[in-house]
């Protein structure tokens, strides 16, 4: 989402411009492909992975099953992940825009399956989905995702629970706003909207010289209208040292969603960035008083 910053900055502070962002600069498939685990730049992660690799998962007591789902726009990749804990919730995980189960699912199952069964999915256009990277087939597999999470639950007393990284949090929210037995949306490091997020990631020192402004057909992203009014519960996890989306934009959500009526925890990372939030020592704990409270 921001690698045309650099480039757009330098050359407006010389000349002054405006940049249009468009789906090709919010979609980035093609940068999951072959980063796995190496985009966190965080030692926790490396070790995660060599320790799934190792058979953490089966220590666990985790079952993993890789399968698919059929949407309008063609197959979905789907990884469900089974807890050995009775009374769980189901997370159903969004990942950023440069995100998919082959580069990132290990990591994101040692984050988030501690706290129950868990629905992984690649975006159409990413890892093993069929479609194309583009918010209409965003918006079409989000709908008929939504039909079909019923089917991964245990029961229809099992709350889903929605965790949103990044981009993830707009597409979470289309979720739950369509999705029977939504309970609650954890937004990691994420924003109000896809035009506060464009506008929050320009630095104030280049607003004079650099314009950014979106394509209207990613203006559609907004995640508190996305919810449809349901009223969930919902925890906003800000990282203080977020140099993508920073963690002004998590304020302003906690804040948006207040103001719709939402039940809100909100928990800030002094020493977190966008891509290590997930391993801060805190964020496990602060996720299990949230869960606790379903």
């Amino acid at each position: 989402m921001v690698r045309w910053l650099v480039c757009s900055i330098a050359l407006g502070l010389l000349i002054g411009c405006t940049r249009t962002i468009g789906e090709d600069d919010v979609f980035l498939p093609w940068m999951a492909e072959g980063t796995q685990f190496s985009v966190t730049d965080d030692d926790d992660a490396v070790f995660v992975a060599n320790r799934a690799r190792d058979g953490l998962f089966e220590e666990m007591g985790l079952k993993i099953e890789d399968t698919s789902v059929p949407t309008t726009i063609g197959s979905l990749a789907v990884r469900h992940v089974l807890s050995p804990e009775e009374d769980v919730p189901l997370f159903v995980y969004c990942g950023g825009n440069s995100y998919d189960i082959p580069s990132h699912g290990e990591l994101v199952t040692w984050k988030v399956a501690q706290h129950g069964d868990l629905l992984l999915w690649d975006y159409p256009g990413y890892g093993a989905s069929q479609g194309e990277a583009r918010v209409e087939d965003f918006k079409l597999a989000a709908k008929d995702l939504a039909g079909e999470i019923e089917s991964f639950r245990r029961d229809t007393a099992q709350p889903v629970v929605f965790w949103g990284h990044s981009l993830g949090g707009f597409v979470c929210s289309e979720l739950a706003g369509t999705t029977p037995g939504a309970a609650a949306i954890i937004y990691e490091a994420s924003a109000p909207s896809s035009e506060a997020a464009i506008t929050g990631a320009v630095p104030w020192y280049a607003r004079p010289f650099v314009r950014a402004e979106l394509d209207p057909v990613l203006l559609d992203f907004e995640s508190v209208n996305a919810l449809n009014g349901e009223k969930l519960s919902a925890l906003v996890l800000g990282a203080r040292k977020d140099r993508v989306l920073p963690v002004k934009l998590s304020r302003r959500l906690r804040d948006d969603l207040e103001a719709a009526g939402h039940a809100v925890s909100y928990h800030e990372f002094r020493k977190s960035n966008h891509f290590n939030i997930g391993f801060d020592k805190q964020l496990q704990t602060v996720v299990g008083s949230f869960v606790a409270t379903l």
